[in-house]
């Protein structure tokens, strides 16, 4: 769910840095969630981050905001980046999202799901590389999502390095910034 506005630029660039860099660890994060969710970040910045659910794990549903939450109510598991793909690119987004969404969980089972607070968006992102390669226990939806998502991965799509939904910042942005 859109909601452009919703959250100032700086939140959303801690949010960025806090939760997503590559040195961001879940204790950090959870740290900066619980201190600035609750103090700092308006209602209606969380209501779009966590559409469906909320940081802490409440009442799950997948996650229509700017974030992908656990189904199962243990909170965000990454990027809603097919939401982002929908909303940036409205002829091929929306099959883009469609495929986005399992294969999004089935990575957070395999990967995120038993992580500790110890572990870093290197140690997940070497798991994801296993778990969605070649004979990995996702590779059929990490499949489904490159096809879905070609126009979208190519260069110059939403997707691409170079497009409107290339980086954590942008779909943070997309969604509840000030929009694609």
């Amino acid at each position: 769910m859109q909601v452009l506005n919703a959250c100032p630029a700086q939140v959303l660039t801690d949010f960025d840095t806090n939760c997503f860099a590559t040195s961001a660890t879940n204790a950090g994060c959870n740290s900066w969630l619980g201190t600035n969710f609750t103090s700092t970040m308006n209602v209606a910045c969380g209501n779009c981050l966590f559409a469906g659910g909320s940081p802490d794990g409440g009442a799950g549903g997948g996650g229509t905001g700017a974030l992908a939450l656990d189904p199962s109510g243990g909170g965000f598991v990454g990027v809603n980046w097919g939401g982002c793909a929908a909303l940036a690119d409205t002829t091929s987004g929306p099959a883009c999202a469609a495929a986005y969404a399992p294969a999004s969980e089935c990575d957070f089972y395999v990967c995120e799901s038993s992580t500790t607070s110890t572990c870093t968006s290197a140690t997940v992102q070497a798991c994801l590389t296993t778990a969605d390669g070649t004979g990995g226990v996702c590779n059929s939806k990490a499949a489904a999502v490159q096809s879905a998502c070609a126009t979208d991965f190519a260069d110059g799509g939403v997707l691409s390095p170079s497009g409107k939904c290339g980086t954590v910042a942008q779909v943070l942005n997309a969604v509840c910034g000030t929009g694609p």
